[in-house]
């Protein structure tokens, strides 16, 4: 599934948005579910990219978790390990 978040966004997060993007297109995601534990892996080769993959897999996790938690109507936290 794709998304294309520029038409959901305003001028001034398009621009923050396109900022961001000059590093995250350097970054590959692998998303792995095993039993009850969800496995994100960021990896990139550029150097300014490195900087963000702290904050992007824990936004990944914190959005995913959210979903499945919405859809499978589950109540709890997420354990986040680094």
């Amino acid at each position: 599934m794709v998304l294309n978040p520029m038409g959901m966004l305003s001028k001034e997060q398009q621009a923050q948005l396109v900022e961001i993007q000059k590093y995250t297109k350097f970054i590959t995601a692998k998303i792995v579910q095993e039993g009850n534990t969800l496995t994100i892996t960021l990896n990139t080769d550029n150097l300014e990219a490195v900087k963000g993959i702290p904050q992007i897999q824990a936004a990944m996790i914190d959005s995913v978790a959210s979903c499945l938690f919405s859809l499978f109507q589950i109540q709890g936290t997420v354990k986040k390990e680094f």
